[in-house]
Parts: structure tokens; C-alpha cells; sequence
């Protein structure tokens, strides 16, 4: 069974190895989920709130001049700058400011 200080010292080894890091790439290393790993990062590394408060982390990341979007996928990552807006279209978020998705549920 591995300690939490031992999890910890995995993670600063992958912290400060020079190779980008993902959340998966932690949770992989660590045998966890994502969101276990998140629990274990540095302190003021991460933030949680409960779902409940997702429109009001919304709008307030909303605020903010641009944001960055990292998708991590079959071993490609997407990093998309955008201001994010509030509103929704078609039950989508929108991240653009358009007002119409750029795609559609099937």
C-alpha cells in the first residue's frame, strides 16, 4: 500500500521532471482517478466546489479577459484561448460569445 507522503513524492518527481503533466498523467503513475489525484496535489494547486455551484464558477471564470482550454485525448492535447461567455444554446455552453454552437447534439 502506498502512503500518502510516497503519492506526494510521486507527484513532485513528476511535477519538476521537465515533461509536461496531466492530471491523467498523475492519477496513471499513482494507480488513482483523476479527481484523487487532484485531492493530492500541492496545497493551492487546485480548487473544488460542489456541483451546485457550477453556474456561479461560470460566471464568474466568465469575468476573466481569456481563458485556456487543455483537452487531453487518445494521446493528443487541444489548447484552445477563448473568452468564455455565459449563455447556452441548444442545452451547449458557449465559449465564444457566437450565438449559435458550433455543433449540435445528435
Amino acid at each position: 500500500m502506498t502512503t500518502i507522503v510516497e503519492q506526494q513524492n510521486t507527484i513532485n518527481e513528476l511535477l519538476n521532471s521537465g515533461r509536461p503533466v496531466t492530471l491523467e498523467t498523475i492519477a496513471q503513475a499513482l494507480s488513482v482517478t483523476a479527481q484523487e489525484a487532484a485531492h493530492l496535489l500541492p496545497e493551492g494547486s487546485a480548487t473544488f466546489a460542489p456541483g451546485s455551484d457550477f453556474e456561479s464558477v461560470w460566471a464568474a471564470i466568465a469575468e476573466w479577459e481569456k481563458i485556456t482550454f487543455i483537452v487531453t485525448a487518445h494521446g493528443n492535447v487541444i489548447e484552445v484561448e477563448t473568452k468564455l461567455v455565459t449563455g447556452s444554446s441548444h442545452g451547449l455552453l458557449q465559449s465564444d460569445g457566437r450565438q449559435e454552437p458550433t455543433s449540435r447534439p445528435l
